[in-house]
Formats: structure tokens, C-alpha cells, sequence
């Protein structure tokens, strides 16, 4: 018998924040934290940084994921317009992940 209990990605991220009940951005720096030429990536960074807000740059400068809350559905997909609509949509390097959830925990917006 097992006395253990396993728990995908995905239904942490969705329980967190319906334990929250607050409108959250999840953000997943994909393209810049792969890029392994220098000025590029201080070229997508210093794009970033006049974009976003600091606390929202240095998160995703310093961690691969970061959970942005708001007070709204509409203000946290307001905010992921700052990134891609999809992965295709211009240079690779600049791709940020970013998924809106509602207060209960359901996914809103993606850009994927």
C-alpha cells in the first residue's frame, strides 16, 4: 500500500491560487533565461526591464517562475499584454510564458 500522494504541475498551481482567490499571473521565463550570447540577452533583459514593473523583472531575472497576483481577471491580462501572444510571435528569445487564472483557480488567458 502506498502513503504517498502524487500531484502534477498543473493542480499545485490551480489549488494555490484558488487558496488565494485572487486573480494571478503565472509567469514562466522561457526564451531569455535560454539564451547563451551576452548582449542578447542583456538586449531582451533591458527591453524587459523598461516594460515591467521591478519587482515583476526582478522576479523573472532571478527565477524561472514567478506568480504575479491581482485584484482582477481583466488588470492580470491587461498586464500579460508586456509579452508575446505566442511563441511564434516575433523573436524566440523574448518569449515569456504567461497564464492568467481566475480566483477559482481556472485558467483565463494563455499565450502559449
Amino acid at each position: 500500500m502506498n502513503n504517498h500522494q502524487v500531484f502534477e504541475y498543473q493542480t499545485i498551481v490551480e489549488n494555490y491560487i484558488a487558496g488565494r482567490e485572487k486573480a494571478t499571473l503565472v509567469l514562466r521565463n522561457v526564451g531569455p533565461r535560454a539564451i547563451t550570447d551576452e548582449a542578447k540577452r542583456d538586449q531582451v533583459y533591458d527591453t524587459y526591464r523598461m516594460l515591467l514593473h521591478r519587482d515583476v523583472f526582478t522576479g523573472l531575472l532571478n527565477n524561472e517562475i514567478i506568480f504575479v497576483e491581482f485584484d482582477s481577471i481583466d488588470e492580470a491580462e491587461d498586464y500579460a499584454t508586456n509579452f508575446p501572444r505566442n511563441p511564434g510571435d516575433g523573436d524566440p528569445d523574448f518569449y515569456i510564458l504567461a497564464e492568467v487564472y481566475g480566483p477559482n483557480g481556472g485558467i483565463e488567458y494563455h499565450n502559449r
